[in-house]
C-alpha cells in the first residue's frame, strides 16, 4: 500500500509532501477475554515519525482506555480489545498532532528535550521553536519513565567503564615496569622512564576526558545551556490559559478528524484488516449449537447470540448469520423449526435490510447447505412470510435479479440461482395475484 502523508489532525493534500509514512494496519486475534488488536507495522511507523514504537503503542493504550504492551524481542505492538482500524488510524493522526508536529512550523522535524522530571519540550530542528508539550497528557507520563531509565542505563555503563580502567591499571604498569628491568643500559632507562611518565600521563588525560564525557551525556539536561531552552515562556495566567485553549481546540480537531477521515479510513480497513470471519462466525454457530441442545427461553437465546457476536468482534449484522445457522437443519419443515424459533428472529431482523439477509441465508440453506431442500424453497420462504419474518414488499422485490444480486450469498451459483428462482415463481405469482384480489375488494 502507498504511504500517506504525515499529518495530525489537519489533514495535508500536498502530493510532493516530502513526509511520508506507512498506513497504519491492524490486525485482531483471539476472542473472548483474550482478543487483542495488533498493530501490525508498529516499527515502520515509529520509524517514520522519528519516535519509538513503545511510545505509539502507549499513546493507542491511554486513548483506548485499553491495557497495551510493546515487546522489542519480537517487535510486536498489542493493545488489548478489538479496536476498528480507522480509530487507530485517526488516533495516530492524534498523536502526531500532539507529540510529532512542531508547534510553531507543523513539521514532524521534532526532538523531545526534558527539563527535570517535570517538563518536556518540543525542539524543532526546522525552525530551531522550543516549544512546551502538553504535560496533562498521560503519555508524558510514561515518556519521562522511559528518559529517566535511559539515563540511568547510562550512568550504569560510565561506572564500568571507570572499573575496567581501573583494573587494567595495574596490569599496564606492571608491563610498562617489566622493560626497566630488563634494562642494563642507563641512558636507554632513562629515555624508556621518560617515555613511560609521557605514556601515563597521555592515559591520565585520556582516562579525564572520558569520564567528562560520559558525565556530560548521563547529565545532558542538567548540562544544557540557557540557549537550548526558552525559559522565557510565559507564566502568566493568560499565557496558561491560552495554552489550555490550545490544548482543548488539539482535542476537538482531533475528534473532529476521527470523523472527517473515517470514510477513508474505512476503506482502508476492508484493504488490511485481517480477520477471520468465516472462520469466527462458524465457531460461534457452534457454540449456539451446543446452547440450544437443551430448552431455553427466546431471551436468553437472543441474549448468547449476542454475546458469541461480540466476543468474536464480528459486525452485528452476523448475529442472523450465527443463529439460522445454528436453529435451522434438515428437519426444518418436519420439525417446524420455524414457528419454533420465529420470536428469536423477530428480534433479529428489524429492517428491510435484514429480511433481503434472512432471504439469501434462506436461498444458501436450500441451495448449498442442504441441496435436498432446493425445491421447497418457496415453502421455506412462506413459512417466514407466514410468521411476518419477511414482507411481501420484500418478496416481490427479491424476485428482482437486480435486486437480489445486492444481497445473495457468494456460494450460490448462477445455477443455483436459476433453480431458486424457477421454484419461486409459483409463490410469487400467488402474491401477486393475491394482491390484484386484494384491489378489486377494495374497489
Amino acid at each position: 500500500m502507498s504511504n500517506i502523508n504525515i499529518a495530525g489532525t489537519q489533514p495535508v493534500d500536498d502530493p510532493e509532501y516530502r513526509y511520508k509514512m506507512p498506513r497504519l494496519i491492524a490486525k485482531i486475534e483471539g476472542r473472548g477475554n483474550g482478543i487483542k488488536t495488533v498493530v501490525v507495522n508498529a516499527v515502520e511507523l515509529a520509524m517514520a515519525l522519528h519516535r519509538t514504537p513503545g511510545e505509539v503503542t502507549k499513546f493507542f493504550g491511554t486513548e483506548l482506555g485499553a491495557q497495551s504492551k510493546y515487546d522489542e524481542k519480537t517487535e510486536r505492538a498489542v493493545v488489548n480489545g478489538a479496536f476498528d482500524q480507522s480509530a487507530m488510524q485517526a488516533h495516530l493522526s492524534k498523536f502526531i498532532e500532539l507529540f510529532v508536529l512542531c508547534p510553531n512550523c507543523r513539521l514532524p522535524e521534532t526532538k523531545y528535550k526534558f527539563k527535570g522530571k517535570e517538563s518536556i519540550f518540543h525542539k524543532c530542528l526546522a525552525c530551531g521553536a522550543v516549544e512546551p508539550v502538553d504535560m496533562n497528557h498521560k503519555l508524558t507520563t510514561y515518556l519521562i519513565k522511559e528518559h529517566t531509565a535511559a539515563k540511568r542505563a547510562a550512568k550504569g555503563d560510565g561506572k564500568k567503564d571507570k572499573k575496567d580502567k581501573k583494573d587494567k591499571k595495574p596490569k599496564d604498569d606492571a608491563d610498562a615496569d617489566e622493560p626497566k628491568k630488563k634494562s642494563k643500559d642507563k641512558k636507554s632507562k632513562d629515555g624508556k622512564e621518560k617515555k613511560e611518565k609521557k605514556e601515563k600521563k597521555e592515559k591520565k588525560e585520556k582516562k579525564e576526558k572520558e569520564e567528562k564525557t560520559i558525565e556530560s551525556e548521563s547529565d545532558d539536561d542538567k548540562d544544557q545551556s540557557d540557549d537550548d531552552i526558552e525559559w522565557h515562556t510565559d507564566l502568566s495566567a493568560e499565557a496558561v490559559a491560552a495554552r489550555a485553549r490550545e490544548a482543548e481546540a488539539i482535542e476537538a480537531a482531533a475528534h473532529n478528524a476521527m470523523a472527517a477521515n473515517a470514510a477513508e479510513a474505512a476503506v482502508a480497513a476492508i484493504d488490511n484488516l485481517e480477520i477471520d470471519d468465516d472462520g469466527a462466525i462458524e465457531s460461534a454457530i457452534e457454540s449456539i449449537t451446543t446452547f440450544l441442545s437443551v430448552p431455553r427461553t427466546d431471551a436468553a437465546i437472543f441474549d448468547e447470540v449476542v454475546r458469541q457476536q461480540t466476543n468474536a468482534a464480528l459486525p452485528v449484522m452476523d448475529r442472523l448469520a450465527i443463529f439460522f445457522g445454528a436453529a435451522f437443519t434438515a428437519e426444518i419443515l418436519t420439525k417446524g423449526q420455524i414457528a419454533k424459533y420465529a420470536r428469536v428472529l423477530e428480534k433479529l431482523v428489524d429492517s428491510e435490510r435484514l429480511q433481503f439477509q434472512l432471504i439469501a441465508l434462506t436461498e444458501h440453506f436450500c441451495a448449498v447447505k442442504v441441496p435436498g431442500l432446493l425445491n421447497s424453497f418457496p415453502i421455506v420462504l412462506k413459512g417466514l412470510y407466514d410468521e411476518d419474518l419477511v414482507a411481501e414488499d420484500t418478496v416481490l422485490a427479491w424476485s428482482v435479479d437486480e435486486t437480489r444480486k445486492n444481497y445473495a450469498h457468494y456460494e450460490v451459483t448462477a445455477t443455483h440461482a436459476a433453480a431458486l428462482k424457477k421454484a419461486l415463481a409459483p409463490f410469487i405469482d400467488w402474491l401477486e395475484n393475491a394482491e390484484e384480489e386484494s384491489d378489486d375488494d377494495d374497489e
